[in-house]
């Protein structure tokens, strides 16, 4: 028996050699092993959506789970901003080292319960989000690390005009198998 990581499915797949066939014993995307060890990269969230018919077709939203409100002009725009209003909370959980809520089921939203209720009707629709690629998008600021190298290294690198934090970057993405 062996686990064979199929390229094409982006799966693990066990198989025997009694047989010659494969044989699916545990079938699970690397999204939800990243999910069993705790890291909860993409969720869906109910978001209430209550459109104002005005001139700049405002659209307020309103994120239950999370106590997020915001607005958008027009609905792709309101939806962007539930989405970025939801990966900013999810950044602040997160650096605060709290476990966001999760996501209520749709049926469980009312949208006459709604915080803009009484402003318009309201729709209520999920929103995804990918945790892990809008820290990546968005958490871009700096940090000094220092670092120690041999100074033999460090004076061919200078030779050779490399950016030595640069070249430091990038091989912790080819390390981590990450990009930005």
């Amino acid at each position: 028996m062996g686990i064979v990581k199929s390229p094409h499915l982006n799966t693990c797949i066990e198989t025997t050699q009694e047989t010659g066939r494969e044989k699916v014993e545990t079938q699970r995307t690397e999204q939800q092993a990243e999910q069993k060890r705790g890291n909860k990269m993409k969720n869906v969230y109910p978001v209430i959506f209550t459109q104002l018919h005005d001139e700049r077709d405002t659209v307020l939203v309103e994120v239950p789970d999370l106590k997020i409100l915001t607005e958008g002009y027009g609905m792709p725009d309101a939806i962007y901003m539930a989405r970025d209003a939801i990966g900013l909370k999810g950044i602040d959980y997160e650096d605060d080292g709290r476990e966001l809520p999760k996501p209520s089921r749709l049926n469980d939203i009312d949208s006459t319960k709604g915080t803009f209720a009484e402003d318009g009707e309201g729709y209520v629709s999920l929103v995804d989000i990918d945790f892990t690629e809008y820290r990546r998008r968005v958490d871009n600021k700096t940090i000094r690390r220092n670092v120690t190298i041999p100074n033999w290294l460090n004076q061919e690198a200078e030779r050779a005009h490399l950016n030595v934090s640069r070249v430091l970057q990038e091989a912790l993405m080819a390390k981590l198998g990450v990009s930005r």
